[in-house]
Formats: structure tokens, C-alpha cells, sequence
């Protein structure tokens, strides 16, 4: 999962999208925040699932990074 995350393969909206599996109006974020649906707004910046992200971070030991990409946070 973490090659897939971090090479965006994984199932997000927008990556449904770019190969014409669902329609372009369908793009934005599951939980109903308006914005498109990508692996870094997944993981870092929507309202529901990031604090989840901050949760299991903390539980495994890991100290949050800065970064606004997904790379950031492994280097």
C-alpha cells in the first residue's frame, strides 16, 4: 500500500477519474467536504479521515512531519 501511496496508484477519486472510470462530477471527497478526492487530501487534510491518519500515527510512535505532500512524511 505504501508504493501505491506513494506513487498515487491508489483508487482515489481523482485517479478513477483521469482513466474515464467515473465521471468528472463524481471526483470530490467521499465525506461530503467539497474537495476532489486525492491521496493527499485523503491522508492530510480532510476533515474526517486526516485527524483518523494523526490518531494511528500516534499510536504507532511516529512524530507527525511537516509537508503538504505525502513524500514529506517518509523522508
Amino acid at each position: 500500500m505504501i508504493w501505491r501511496l506513494l506513487h498515487n496508484r491508489l483508487p482515489t477519486k481523482d485517479n478513477l477519474v483521469a482513466h474515464n472510470i467515473i465521471p468528472l462530477d463524481a471526483r470530490f471527497c467521499v465525506t461530503g467536504c467539497g474537495e476532489p478526492e486525492t491521496a493527499n487530501h485523503l491522508f492530510l487534510s480532510c476533515p474526517f479521515f486526516a485527524p483518523l491518519w494523526t490518531l494511528v500515527r500516534s499510536w504507532i510512535g511516529i512524530a507527525p512531519a511537516v509537508g503538504e505532500l505525502l513524500q514529506d512524511h517518509f523522508a
